[in-house]
């Protein structure tokens, strides 16, 4: 590839960098330990900093989905723990 093409494509790049391709999503298992006294406050950050989907755990799906719901998050997967 001549420099000329080379230049073309990292500036085609560099106008991508800024747009995603898909919503951010967090995983909540790095919440683990807040999560149980502090969901509201939690998940009202996560969603100001710009994650539009989560990973949660299927016992709290219950708990949690109002406040999922008032913020625009969306529980897009779910650990289960076999016991």
């Amino acid at each position: 590839m001549s420099a000329a093409g080379l230049g073309l494509l990292a500036s085609k790049l560099a106008r991508g960098a800024g747009r995603l391709m898909h919503p951010l999503r967090a995983q909540l298992y790095t919440v683990r330990n807040i999560m149980p006294t502090a969901a509201e406050p939690t998940l009202k950050s996560i969603a100001e900093i710009g994650y539009r989907e989560v990973e949660t755990d299927h016992a709290s799906v219950p708990r949690i989905a109002p406040i999922l719901n008032n913020y625009g998050l969306k529980p897009v997967s779910c650990r289960y723990h076999s016991r």
